[in-house]
Protein backbone atom coordinates (compact mmCIF):
# COMPACT_ATOMS: atom_id res chain seq x y z
CA UNK A 1 0.00 0.00 0.00
CA UNK A 2 1.24 3.58 -1.16
CA UNK A 3 1.52 5.67 1.56
CA UNK A 4 -0.06 9.34 1.22
CA UNK A 5 2.83 11.71 1.65
CA UNK A 6 0.67 14.65 2.56
CA UNK A 7 0.00 12.98 6.15
CA UNK A 8 2.35 12.92 8.69
CA UNK A 9 4.96 10.18 9.65
CA UNK A 10 3.51 10.04 13.72
CA UNK A 11 0.63 11.82 15.25
CA UNK A 12 0.97 11.31 18.91
CA UNK A 13 -0.36 13.64 21.82
CA UNK A 14 -1.27 13.86 25.28
CA UNK A 15 -4.85 13.41 27.09
CA UNK A 16 -6.84 12.69 29.94
CA UNK A 17 -7.33 8.85 30.09
CA UNK A 18 -11.22 10.27 30.95
CA UNK A 19 -12.30 13.51 32.27
CA UNK A 20 -12.73 14.66 35.43
CA UNK A 21 -16.40 15.37 36.23
CA UNK A 22 -16.50 17.59 39.29
CA UNK A 23 -19.16 16.31 41.44
CA UNK A 24 -21.52 18.20 43.78
CA UNK A 25 -21.64 17.13 48.11
CA UNK A 26 -25.41 15.79 46.98
CA UNK A 27 -23.83 13.48 44.53
CA UNK A 28 -21.98 11.81 47.70
CA UNK A 29 -24.80 12.01 49.51
CA UNK A 30 -26.23 10.29 46.71
CA UNK A 31 -23.97 7.45 46.78
CA UNK A 32 -24.03 7.13 50.36
CA UNK A 33 -28.09 6.85 50.61
CA UNK A 34 -28.30 4.21 47.93
CA UNK A 35 -25.45 2.20 50.13
CA UNK A 36 -27.61 2.57 53.14
CA UNK A 37 -30.91 1.68 51.87
CA UNK A 38 -29.21 -1.54 49.90
CA UNK A 39 -27.99 -2.30 53.15
CA UNK A 40 -30.44 -1.59 54.97
CA UNK A 41 -32.75 -4.54 52.50
CA UNK A 42 -30.10 -6.23 53.03
CA UNK A 43 -29.88 -6.43 56.98
CA UNK A 44 -34.03 -7.07 56.59
CA UNK A 45 -33.86 -9.84 54.43
CA UNK A 46 -30.85 -11.41 56.81
CA UNK A 47 -28.06 -11.32 53.85
CA UNK A 48 -25.19 -9.99 55.75
CA UNK A 49 -22.82 -10.44 52.84
CA UNK A 50 -24.89 -8.13 50.69
CA UNK A 51 -24.87 -5.25 53.43
CA UNK A 52 -20.20 -5.82 53.39
CA UNK A 53 -21.00 -5.67 49.40
CA UNK A 54 -23.29 -2.07 49.62
CA UNK A 55 -20.63 -1.05 52.16
CA UNK A 56 -17.21 -1.94 49.80
CA UNK A 57 -18.69 -1.11 46.74
CA UNK A 58 -20.28 2.50 48.21
CA UNK A 59 -16.69 3.83 49.42
CA UNK A 60 -15.19 2.15 46.16
CA UNK A 61 -17.60 4.71 43.73
CA UNK A 62 -16.93 7.28 46.06
CA UNK A 63 -12.97 6.51 45.99
CA UNK A 64 -12.71 5.83 42.31
CA UNK A 65 -14.96 9.31 41.97
CA UNK A 66 -11.66 11.70 43.73
CA UNK A 67 -9.44 9.91 41.73
CA UNK A 68 -8.08 12.59 39.40
CA UNK A 69 -7.22 10.71 35.70
CA UNK A 70 -3.62 10.60 34.49
CA UNK A 71 -2.14 12.46 31.40
CA UNK A 72 -1.36 9.99 28.96
CA UNK A 73 0.47 9.93 25.99
CA UNK A 74 -1.17 8.34 22.19
CA UNK A 75 0.59 7.84 19.29
CA UNK A 76 -0.42 6.60 15.59
CA UNK A 77 2.77 5.30 13.88
CA UNK A 78 3.27 3.14 10.77
CA UNK A 79 4.16 0.35 13.18
CA UNK A 80 0.64 0.62 15.12
CA UNK A 81 -0.97 2.60 17.22
CA UNK A 82 0.95 3.27 21.33
CA UNK A 83 -1.24 3.99 24.28
CA UNK A 84 1.28 4.71 26.85
CA UNK A 85 3.78 2.05 26.43
CA UNK A 86 1.60 -0.14 24.70
CA UNK A 87 2.07 -0.60 21.33
CA UNK A 88 -0.67 -2.04 19.24
CA UNK A 89 0.16 -3.33 15.68
CA UNK A 90 -1.87 -2.70 12.63
CA UNK A 91 -2.11 -6.79 12.24
CA UNK A 92 -4.06 -7.01 15.57
CA UNK A 93 -6.53 -3.89 14.76
CA UNK A 94 -9.85 -4.44 12.71
CA UNK A 95 -11.74 -1.22 12.46
CA UNK A 96 -11.84 2.22 13.69
CA UNK A 97 -14.18 5.36 14.05
CA UNK A 98 -13.94 8.94 15.26
CA UNK A 99 -16.88 9.41 17.23
CA UNK A 100 -17.60 13.61 17.28
CA UNK A 101 -17.86 14.48 20.88
CA UNK A 102 -16.61 16.73 23.50
CA UNK A 103 -14.02 15.17 22.82
CA UNK A 104 -13.51 13.05 20.65
CA UNK A 105 -13.12 9.81 20.38
CA UNK A 106 -10.83 7.49 18.31
CA UNK A 107 -12.36 4.04 19.07
CA UNK A 108 -10.66 0.66 17.63
CA UNK A 109 -11.27 -2.70 17.36
CA UNK A 110 -9.02 -4.96 17.96
CA UNK A 111 -8.65 -8.74 16.47
CA UNK A 112 -7.56 -9.52 20.36
CA UNK A 113 -10.21 -10.88 22.57
CA UNK A 114 -8.51 -9.16 25.82
CA UNK A 115 -8.70 -5.73 24.64
CA UNK A 116 -12.21 -5.66 22.15
CA UNK A 117 -12.22 -1.81 21.77
CA UNK A 118 -10.09 0.97 22.53
CA UNK A 119 -11.03 4.30 23.03
CA UNK A 120 -8.71 7.30 22.91
CA UNK A 121 -9.52 10.70 24.08
CA UNK A 122 -8.87 13.44 21.32
CA UNK A 123 -7.04 16.24 22.37
CA UNK A 124 -9.83 19.57 21.26
CA UNK A 125 -6.87 20.78 19.16
CA UNK A 126 -6.78 17.48 16.71
CA UNK A 127 -7.55 17.88 13.15
CA UNK A 128 -10.20 14.38 13.08
CA UNK A 129 -9.86 14.67 9.40
CA UNK A 130 -5.80 13.81 9.59
CA UNK A 131 -6.60 11.55 12.26
CA UNK A 132 -9.03 9.68 10.18
CA UNK A 133 -6.69 9.99 6.95
CA UNK A 134 -3.86 8.72 8.92
CA UNK A 135 -5.99 5.60 10.03
CA UNK A 136 -7.43 4.46 7.02
CA UNK A 137 -3.97 4.25 5.55
CA UNK A 138 -3.99 1.03 7.43
CA UNK A 139 -7.12 0.03 8.55
CA UNK A 140 -10.99 0.62 7.60
CA UNK A 141 -13.11 2.65 9.13
CA UNK A 142 -16.84 1.64 10.33
CA UNK A 143 -19.40 3.02 12.75
CA UNK A 144 -18.53 2.23 15.59
CA UNK A 145 -19.87 2.64 19.60
CA UNK A 146 -19.10 2.60 23.28
CA UNK A 147 -20.84 -0.37 25.24
CA UNK A 148 -23.64 -0.04 27.02
CA UNK A 149 -22.34 -0.12 30.36
CA UNK A 150 -19.22 2.21 29.46
CA UNK A 151 -22.08 4.78 28.42
CA UNK A 152 -23.86 4.40 32.04
CA UNK A 153 -20.58 4.87 33.67
CA UNK A 154 -20.14 8.10 31.11
CA UNK A 155 -23.73 9.11 32.22
CA UNK A 156 -22.87 8.43 35.85
CA UNK A 157 -20.07 10.61 35.50
CA UNK A 158 -17.18 8.29 35.68
CA UNK A 159 -16.04 9.36 31.63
Amino acid sequence: MSRNTDLPEIIEWEAYESLHGDRSVDWFWGVGLAGLIVGIVAILIGNILLVVLALVGSVAVVVVALKHPDLNYYALTPRGVIEENTLYPWAELDVFWIQESDPAVLLIRSRKNTVPLLDLPLPETADTQIVHDYMFEYIDDEPLHLGTVQQIMNRLGFY
